[in-house]
């Protein structure tokens, strides 16, 4: 085959691609599914003729997806939407749609039965047991469904119609479609999902045109997506093959794996309560080790070693003959100091130094004390003695007082 006539980038430049939503889901039916209800719906869905509208998918460049929905606009003298692929432009219709999902063609000796009108569809819906009376079809919420209805409403909503308007309130041609599956009746099911396809389509143009004008008042854009992305796939896939334009090989390709995969889970199961917050509870001591005390940013300053306790000195009373110890307040270091009671006997005396002392009283004063001392010693000493006393040599005390 020859060369495109023109590059992705003339195409479409990489600037003005839109992203793709997450909407059209795929259901996939190897991977399990935990409710059992899904399950249920998915077996009711096998039955139909349009199965594989929920399962098909293709590989697509992604510069066609991109071009497609950049292109497309209604015809009004035609009467139908047109695209452009590559260099052709294209009719779209509920045709080829039903063509691109490969749905049971239409039997020309059978025709299609005519869809339930908005009564038909309310009475149905009150019918399939809706917690409330249903006046208005816009008031029906899927989420308000029984099961399995309300599953199966789910599937439908959001593998075919893109999900335009949201699941907890499906348009008419989704109740339509829903009809068909509970009472097995033959209606054109490819022309309820064009209808839906055609809504998105609808919206993003709309949204489209917002944009444009939101950007010339220099007001902030709104993000448009590129909506029904399986679908816009298949389609593009089925012109591709009937037309053979060029395939790209060296484009970038969109692989159904970047696909949106359906994921139902039980709406009748209790959502699992959160989780409590663990109890935090103090470490229990053992006997083997105590409980460490958390360490501080600052030291602790180490407590001064405790002086060693003095031995208790009794004092020394009158009658005795080494003279009494003044009455100390604080206890203090203790030293020996010999004084003088002749010139031959020397007697032991104990002084405190360097501990202040009261204030004692003239009477009692330690100079008395040792005058008196020192008298009765020289009388005891020399009883017999005549003439003259021997020297003695009086030595002043450390008592920090004047005599």
């Amino acid at each position: 085959m020859a060369p495109p006539v023109r590059t992705d980038e003339q195409i479409l430049p990489r600037i003005r691609w839109v992203p793709i939503g997450k909407s059209n889901c795929y259901l996939n039916e190897e991977k399990s599914q935990p409710s059992p209800i899904f399950k249920i719906a998915v077996d009711i869905l096998k039955q139909t003729n349009f199965f594989r509208a929920f399962t098909a998918s293709s590989t697509i460049p992604a510069i066609y997806i991109q071009q497609f929905w950049d292109t497309i606009c209604f015809d009004s003298k035609a009467g139908s939407y047109k695209c452009q692929l590559d260099e052709q432009w294209f009719d779209l219709n509920q045709d080829t749609l039903r063509d691109a999902l490969q749905i049971t063609p239409v039997d020309k000796n059978r025709a299609f039965s005519p869809p339930p009108t908005p009564d038909t569809l309310i009475k149905f819906v009150n019918e399939l047991g809706y917690p409330r009376e249903v006046i208005n079809l816009s008031n029906v919420t899927t989420n308000d469904m029984f099961q399995p209805w309300r599953a199966l409403a789910t599937i439908i909503n959001l593998c075919l119609t893109g999900k335009t308007s949201g699941f907890e309130r499906p348009r008419a041609p989704v109740l339509q479609i829903l009809w068909g599956v509970v009472n097995r009746a033959h209606i054109d099911y490819a022309e309820r999902m064009w209808e839906e396809f055609t809504q998105s389509i609808h919206n993003f143009t709309e949204d489209k045109r917002n944009l444009a004008q939101q950007a010339q008042g220099k007001k902030k854009a709104t993000i448009i997506l590129i909506p029904s992305i399986r679908f816009t796939k298949l389609i593009i896939f089925h012109l591709q093959r009937l037309h053979n334009f060029h395939p790209r090989p060296e484009s970038p390709l969109h692989l159904p794996t970047e696909e949106p995969v359906l994921e139902v889970s039980d709406p009748d199961s209790p959502a699992p309560k959160p989780a409590k917050p663990a109890r935090q509870t103090k470490p229990k001591p053992t006997k083997q080790s105590k409980p460490t005390e958390p360490k501080s940013a600052s030291k602790k300053p180490k407590p001064a070693p405790a002086k060693p306790q003095e031995k208790k000195r009794k004092p020394v009373s009158e009658s005795s003959e080494a003279p009494p110890l003044a009455k100390r307040a604080k206890a203090g270091k203790v030293v020996k100091k010999r004084t003088v009671k002749s010139s031959k006997q020397l007697v032991d005396e104990f002084v405190d130094e360097g501990v202040p002392t009261a204030k004692p009283s003239l009477e009692d004063t330690e100079e008395a004390i040792l005058q008196k001392v020192l008298q009765e010693s020289l009388t005891d000493a020399y009883p017999t003695q005549r003439g003259p006393l021997p020297p003695v040599v009086f030595r002043e005390t450390n008592t920090g007082t004047k005599p």
